[in-house]
């Protein structure tokens, strides 16, 4: 038993605790109050999507992980350290960093940061290494993963239908959509495995940290917990096709597919279990991580660092004081520089926060050509949103069949833009319909399609001096199965580069 855990030591550390455990009561209240608008917008999440409905689970499973460490955490001397202080400065910075681009994954990440390395701050590095695993669990708690639903839903179309074709059945695809002789199937979001994905490894890093004594076996477990559902879901999908195939639609049709799905992961999941409990350790085998010395830290110290600590928590607060006006939510539509009949269009962009639009249907080659340009301030809380799904809700009579990055090489300057193929799901006068959408970024002089891109460029606005806004170029004309408003789009581009492209 190491030194401090004998003595007059242990009970000076046992009688440390209670105030130890105020501190972190007092800093996650003052954190909490903070940044309350990032903690509700979380649990907002959490109670409007079942992907993400563990959260409210995440700090009670910390809280017992805790728990279960309390003879060794009796041992321990909570002596409040410096180095959970210096990891609340990258903490701050991302949620400042968020918040001027409006980036809520961001934020909240930063938020639980923020608690983490406050509470090891308060606690020392000796009590931190002991609860080191049920305070990283807490980022889980984070609602993040959705941009991985495009990917996989293009991964589980093409496994299934690969596998459709390897089963000797005929089928055709068309973007998300393909069609068997028994009828047509869609890879919708829900079908794309992402709650599969965050639903197995959140019990898989639980499962392996419980398990497990050896960091190499538990993390080779949690790759496995992340890429089984990717493989599993492609399977589900396969055979919940192969079964409505050879029911001809009486089988897995509506809801039936979702219950069957469920069904099969947690089968899955039972049996990762059940082989991963064949090389579980022994958890007396090696032995319980023991608190390193540490010098006794008295009760004006332990004060004194929880306040530094919600002085470094407040500091995003202080640096953008006076630095922005309140931006309120105004109902008044932006200003319209142009605007000509749009009412016919099937798919108009948002333009919340928008401060002015340039919108008009343009004739060329006798082909109307859609064109809105929304520009956007330089100033938190009306930022462009730079995917598509944010962009605007596909009105219920359209579907998405396509949604790539396109590169355009023009005369003096190479323009990437995402496009978007959307169908009608019903025909029009016997006729197929669709839209081929181009839409685009102009943050200063730089032209970007690109999320990630779009985001660092308007922080970088928010710290000059006198920053620039965002445009956003949208784009959007009939199409046909050839693909021939590609080259419309194309002409129109060039045609128009110095009004939609700018300078850059």
């Amino acid at each position: 038993m190491v030194s401090v855990a004998t003595g007059s030591a242990g009970t000076d550390g046992r009688s440390r605790w209670p105030a130890a455990v105020a501190g972190i009561a007092a800093y996650w209240l003052a954190v909490l109050w903070l940044f309350r608008d990032t903690a509700l917008g979380m649990e907002a999440i959490w109670a409007r999507s079942d992907t993400f409905a563990h959260g409210y689970l995440i700090l009670p499973i910390c809280c017992w992980l805790v728990y279960r460490q309390r003879e060794a955490l009796r041992q321990a001397q909570p002596a409040p350290g410096l180095w959970g202080l210096a990891w609340m400065l990258p903490a701050a910075a991302l949620w400042l960093a968020g918040y001027l681009v409006d980036i809520n994954v961001a934020q909240q990440l930063a938020l639980v940061g923020l608690l983490v390395a406050g509470s090891w701050a308060i606690v020392g590095n000796s009590v931190a290494r002991l609860i080191a695993f049920p305070l990283g669990y807490l980022f889980l708690a984070v609602p993040m993963g959705e941009a991985l639903i495009p990917p996989l839903q293009e991964f589980t179309a093409f496994a299934t239908v690969r596998l459709v074709e390897l089963s000797g059945v005929p089928v055709f695809r068309d973007g998300m959509l393909f069609s068997l002789p028994t009828g047509n199937w869609r890879v919708v979001e829900a079908c794309s495995g992402v709650r599969y994905l965050i639903a197995s490894f959140t019990l898989g890093v639980l499962y392996a940290y419980l398990n497990y004594t050896h960091w190499r076996k538990r993390l080779l477990f949690a790759l496995v917990s992340l890429v089984l559902p990717i493989a599993a879901n492609a399977v589900r999908a396969y055979l919940i096709v192969m079964l409505g195939h050879l029911s001809s639609g009486e089988l897995a049709a509506g809801v039936d597919h979702l219950i069957y799905g469920w069904v099969f992961f947690g089968v899955v999941m039972l049996l990762l279990f059940w082989v991963g409990s064949f090389w579980s350790d022994d958890p007396h085998s090696a032995n319980a991580p023991q608190p390193a010395p540490q010098a006794p830290g008295s009760a004006w110290a332990l004060a004194g660092v929880t306040l530094a600590a919600i002085a470094l928590a407040w500091s995003p607060w202080w640096l953008l004081a006076g630095r922005y006006e309140a931006q309120g939510h105004s109902s008044t539509p932006p200003a319209l520089a142009h605007q000509q009949r749009t009412a016919d269009w099937p798919w108009v962009a948002r333009s919340e926060g928008a401060s002015r639009l340039t919108r008009s249907v343009n004739n060329l080659d006798g082909t109307p050509v859609f064109l809105d340009i929304q520009q956007f301030p330089p100033q938190p809380g009306v930022e462009a949103a730079v995917r598509f799904r944010e962009l605007n809700p596909v009105p219920d009579e359209w579907e998405v069949r396509r949604l790539r990055a396109r590169e355009l090489v023009l005369a003096d300057d190479t323009v990437t833009v995402m496009e978007v193929i959307l169908k009608a799901k019903s025909q029009a006068q016997g006729q197929e319909q669709r839209l081929r959408i181009w839409y685009w970024f102009r943050v200063g002089n730089t032209n970007t399609a690109s999320p990630a891109e779009v985001k660092l460029l308007e922080l970088w606005q928010r710290l000059k001096p006198h920053g620039q806004g965002t445009e956003r170029v949208i784009l959007a004309t009939a199409d046909d199965e050839q693909g021939s408003a590609a080259a419309v789009l194309e002409r129109f581009v060039a045609a128009q580069g110095a009004t939609l492209l700018g300078g850059g």
